[in-house]
């Protein structure tokens, strides 16, 4: 089941959250996620009202180190260890970087619920 918030719609500082079968989504410190289930992985997808993005950060603790995304890379895959579970995930959206210091959103916490 695929959640489809109209994204361009929230405001940077709006807090929301979608609630399905098979997902936890929303928006929170300029970040947009949703996410999709296609078997063993867990589709994201993001978005974020920040200007100049150079690249995202993203980690899913005790599953996946922090990973460094390129600005055009707006979807990741997380392999799903074991079913049902709830997979929390965090993203950032960044400026900078490569001899000079990045600035970066807070880190927004996300979450999604697998099915079997």
């Amino acid at each position: 089941m695929r959640i489809a918030p109209p994204l361009a719609a929230v405001a940077a500082s709006a807090t929301l959250v979608f609630l399905s079968e098979a997902a936890l989504a929303g928006c929170s410190n300029e970040m947009c996620s949703t996410s999709q289930q296609e078997g063993d992985r867990l589709i994201v997808t993001f978005s974020t009202t920040m200007a100049g993005v150079t690249h995202y950060n993203f980690v899913v603790p005790r599953i996946k180190p922090q990973v460094e995304l390129r600005a055009w890379q707006t979807q990741t895959t997380i392999f799903i260890p074991h079913r049902p579970m709830i997979i929390r995930y965090s993203l950032q959206a960044c400026s900078g970087g490569f001899l000079k210091k990045s600035t970066c959103t807070p880190w927004a916490n996300f979450a999604a619920r697998t099915v079997f």
